[in-house]
């Protein structure tokens, strides 16, 4: 087990942009963001508020996947299978539907979140063998997401159910049984097996 490389994540994001029908880009090379920061400027806004705005943040839209440009080669090949998570559940409830569910009702957030970031958790599980604990989860999931307390409590919840059944069902089957995390695994076990613990 070691650390990717900038190649390796290259082929990682191709990988899942023709996989899951994704366009993943960093912030800083997509013409959108590109265009806003400049439409920023023009109206005396510094484009440097963006920025800081989305800070530590990737998003997907739809099938847009815009990845934190801070990321880090190892970063990404957790970020990527979370954001893949979100293009699936945006393909499976449809994108306008998805948006309103997400944007209306805190309850579905916080499931829809602790889907993603349980496959974030069983990709490090696979590469490092390790967890985040449910405090950091909590920590991480209460940041920018508009949860209140009850909505982070259920998050907290789903996520450590989630977790826990991939971990079991990885070290028994080499599986998570979580679609985006067990397509990425065999990405890698294919391509970067000493990128595995």
């Amino acid at each position: 087990m070691r650390s990717a490389t900038p190649a390796e994540t290259d082929a990682l994001i191709a990988f899942a942009s023709q996989h899951f029908g994704a366009r993943i880009l960093r912030r800083r090379d997509a013409p959108e963001f590109i265009l806003l920061k400049e439409g920023m400027e023009a109206l005396g806004i510094p484009s440097s508020l963006l920025d800081t705005v989305l800070a530590g943040r990737s998003m997907t839209i739809g099938s847009l996947v815009y990845l934190d440009d801070l990321l880090t080669p190892d970063d990404v090949f957790e970020v990527v299978p979370h954001e893949m998570t979100h293009v699936l559940q945006e393909a499976e409830n449809g994108f306008l539907k998805n948006a309103w569910l997400y944007a209306g009702y805190t309850e579905l957030r916080a499931k829809l979140e602790a889907e993603a970031y349980a496959v974030g958790a069983a990709m490090n599980y696979a590469r490092w063998k390790t967890l985040p604990t449910l405090d950091d989860f909590r920590q991480r999931i209460g940041s920018g997401y508009f949860l209140g307390g009850a909505e982070l409590d259920l998050a907290r919840e789903l996520f450590e159910q989630a977790v826990t059944g991939a971990v079991r069902t990885y070290d028994a089957t080499g599986e998570t049984g979580l679609k985006s995390a067990d397509v990425h695994i065999e990405f890698i076990r294919i391509n970067y097996p000493d990128l595995l613990a």
